[in-house]
Formats: C-alpha cells, structure tokens, sequence
C-alpha cells in the first residue's frame, strides 16, 4: 500500500507538478474555469486524430526514465490537431496527448475514471502542460479533456459532480481570462 501511495504521489510530481488546485484523491483538480486557465501552460482547440500508442507510466522509483517493474500505469497516448491556440505557443499543430487509461496494481485492473473515449469527430479544448522528458502532452488537471459545442465549452468527463462544478461556459470567456 504504501509503494503505491508513493509511485501515485511520484505519478502526479512528475506529470502535474505546480498545480494549485483542489485534490481528488491522487489527482488534482479544479474548481472555476479560472484556475484552469492560470494551471494551463497550453489550451487549445481541435480534434483527436489517432490512438498512436500505450505505455507505463509507472515509473522506476530509482530511475524516473526507466518504467516501473511493480507497478502498470497505462497511459493512451493520441495524436491531436490544433485548430486554434487559445493560450500559449505551438511550433507544430499535432500534439501527442496522453490521457491515462487505467492503473493495475496486485493484478487488479481499474479504468480511470477520468478516462474518455475520444473521437475524431469531436471539437476538443484542452488543457496541457508539456512533458519534455516523454515528448508528449499532459493534462494540467483532471479533468483537462472539454467538450466544444459551437461556443459552449464544457467537461467531457461524465462525472456528474466535476460537471456541476464547473458548468458551461463560453470560448469567449476563457479566451478573457488567459490576458
């Protein structure tokens, strides 16, 4: 137990480190559109092109370049197109994102339950900070993933509770709150 409190806490260190935000048990979250915007390093708007991989992210607690052995975080890493950079700077408008999928420890499997499936015909806003280690994206917090319906802009997550929390807002409001 305490090995995968302290590969969990290792977990958010590396992938989301300087979030200040409300914590759901390991992971962190947010609680306004607000803080979102000031944790992002990068938000955009686009699509999800392809599934490109798997991988664990579990790392060696020795070697954080060396996955773990004991432990099997998958994370799913996807291709995603920018259409549009609200917050930030992009050299390239594909991005690989990475959106962890499930956790398998003492052979239990569980999804996370932040995990979507994402399609290609979806408008996405997302929420990331780069990793440079992995070369690819995270999210900032959880949820990172929000559905685009024209210019509403909601949680794609079902998790009634983080929907209701953070609502609906517009494109325009959070395009306000990165000045």
């Amino acid at each position: 137990m305490k090995k995968r409190i302290y590969v969990s806490l290792l977990l958010c260190l590396v992938f989301l480190a300087g979030c200040k935000t409300v914590t759901h048990l390991d992971r962190n979250t947010v609680g306004d559109y607000e803080s979102a915007v000031e944790q992002a390093e990068l938000i955009v708007i686009g699509h999800f092109e392809n599934y490109e991989y798997s991988w664990n992210m579990a790392r060696d607690v020795n070697d954080s370049s060396k996955e773990s052995t004991e432990y099997y975080v998958e994370g799913k890493v996807y291709s995603f197109v920018a259409e549009k950079t609200v917050k930030g700077n992009l050299s390239n408008s594909t991005l690989y994102v990475n959106q962890r999928y499930s956790d398998n420890y003492s052979g239990r499997t569980q999804t996370d339950e932040y995990f979507i499936e994402v399609t290609d015909e979806q408008k996405y806003m997302l929420f990331l900070k780069y990793n440079s280690d992995f070369e690819i994206y995270y999210g900032t917090f959880d949820p990172f993933i929000f559905n685009v319906d024209g210019e509403k802009v909601y949680p794609s997550v079902s998790n009634g509770e983080i929907r209701k929390l953070l609502g609906t807002t517009d494109i325009s409001t959070i395009i306000g709150l990165t000045k």
